[in-house]
């Protein structure tokens, strides 16, 4: 990935951060940090500091309520806001979906021209979801997913094995094809593992 297309995912990150903290405290003010990581994937720091710079930046007052509880509520600013992060998620969203959807193909139609017919997706993602269903167009056979969090969890039916689950040795794939969101820890997990970037 080119430094730019970094920068421009990790601004298209912060925005949808952003946005699901905005939505989450918008839908439950009651709702704490804890819960707020939970609803919005996040790690329970990471929460913390959004929180902090968007009270700073004027989107998110904060109340005490008995119990030692707080309550966040989204002031006009942030509600506005809000609105704008949607428009410019959902057209970021639609960009993102055409020019994977694209890439995906042109992938696919390199793995049948190759005879490679198991492909397996390494990162759970937004970019997995659109590469499955672009698999199922061709004659081609989804040969599983991993990921470094949730395993066990099902996608599309199938179950999350973790990246400690590829057997370097004895591939059960011809092609592991890289659907997910690089971040340091990430980076470290895959050493020594050869993937396929669409990006």
């Amino acid at each position: 990935m080119s430094p730019l297309s970094e920068k421009k995912v990790a601004v298209q990150t912060e925005v949808h951060r952003e946005l699901a903290v905005l939505k989450a405290i918008d839908k439950s003010p009651d709702i704490n940090q804890r819960n707020l990581a939970k609803e919005t994937r996040m790690a329970l720091g990471l929460v913390n500091s959004y929180l902090k710079r968007l009270i700073r930046m004027g989107l998110i007052k904060i109340k005490e309520a008995p119990g030692r509880r707080y309550l966040y509520y989204l002031t006009p600013k942030g509600l506005t806001e809000k609105s704008r992060l949607t428009y410019e998620y959902m057209y970021h969203s639609i960009q993102f979906y055409g020019k994977a959807r694209l890439q995906c193909r042109k992938c696919f139609h390199e793995c049948l021209e190759k005879e490679f017919r198991l492909v397996a997706f390494l990162g759970y993602s937004e970019l997995a979801e659109i590469a499955y269903l672009t698999l199922q167009e061709y004659d081609l056979q989804f040969a599983g997913i991993y990921d470094s969090v949730d395993p066990g969890k099902l996608f599309f039916g199938h179950r999350l094995n973790t990246i400690n689950d590829i057997n370097l040795k004895k591939k059960p794939y011809d092609l592991l094809l890289y659907t997910g969101l690089k971040t340091p820890e990430v980076c470290k997990s895959l050493k020594g593992i050869v993937f396929r970037e669409l990006f």
